[in-house]
């Protein structure tokens, strides 16, 4: 799969093998944070990679991680850079001759670490990036040995204090690059129904998973073929549960025709 990126960056194809356009586009965003960016192409990981973290994976996924990037971008900066021709509609770009890259020995290391991207299969973006970032925050930890350390009881602290103790925390076992970048905190609120005492938290996050709402309805278009001749066909559309069967849409189909027949006209 080619993706085209918007002028201004670097205008590089990145070829990728069958159903992996998950990867792709993660890797095509990663590339183009500047800070996560540059952090790799200046080297400055080196200094970071951290071969004993037994959660991490001795740093070989920084490593390749880092072959990636500097090839993505030791790629562009040889190359003649190209202006995108904008056609058509805005938004619209048409094809031009950029470098291209096919990250194989990438994509092999990822099915070493994590068997579930080995395949050719498709996957979800976002199920590859926290893979990525977590194994990479784990690789480039500065933390050598973590501490245990006990979840702080609100006790009525101000928000923004208990923010702080738990963001301090969270340092104290946890200091990466991907810590810094790409790490949020939020707040959640436990009330006690028989004393209304309230304990909050503000926990870590890397990812906000947000559900898309589903209609519990389905449209069935359906078209009716009179038996007396000379009759025209009618087409209808009635909405019935999704989990609906057939008896629901005749019924829904009955009832829109008995409706329509009052008002003289079809669906």
């Amino acid at each position: 799969m080619l993706i085209l990126l918007e002028a201004g960056t670097a205008n590089f194809f990145a070829t990728f093998l069958r159903n992996t356009c998950y990867l792709n586009s993660s890797i095509q965003c990663l590339s183009h944070t500047p800070i996560f960016r540059e952090y790799f192409t200046s080297k400055a990981y080196l200094n970071d990679i951290n071969t004993t973290n037994p959660l991490g994976h001795q740093g070989h996924l920084a490593q390749v991680s880092a072959v990636l990037i500097n090839s993505l971008w030791k790629q562009f900066n040889q190359t003649p850079q190209v202006p995108l021709r904008r056609v058509r509609a805005p938004g619209s770009y048409a094809m031009v001759n950029a470098p291209s890259l096919t990250p194989k020995t990438f994509k092999d290391s990822l099915g070493k670490f994590n068997d579930h991207f080995a395949g050719n299969e498709q996957h979800d973006a976002q199920e590859l990036l926290a893979f990525l970032l977590g194994g990479l925050s784990e690789d480039l930890n500065r933390i050598m040995d973590k501490p245990y350390i006990e979840a702080p009881d609100s006790d009525g602290r101000p928000d923004h204090e208990l923010a702080d103790i738990w963001w301090t925390n969270h340092l104290k076992r946890e200091m990466s690059i991907i810590v810094a970048l790409f790490t949020g905190q939020y707040k959640s609120l436990l009330t006690c129904r028989s004393c209304k005492y309230e304990s909050a938290r503000f926990e870590p996050f890397s990812f906000l998973q947000l559900p898309l709402p589903e209609d519990d309805q389905l449209t069935v278009s359906l078209v009716v073929y009179p038996l007396k001749d000379g009759t025209d066909t009618l087409k209808y559309c009635v909405r019935v549960n999704s989990d609906g069967k057939l008896r629901d849409v005749l019924l829904a189909l009955a009832k829109c025709y008995c409706m329509l027949s009052r008002m003289g006209r079809p669906c």
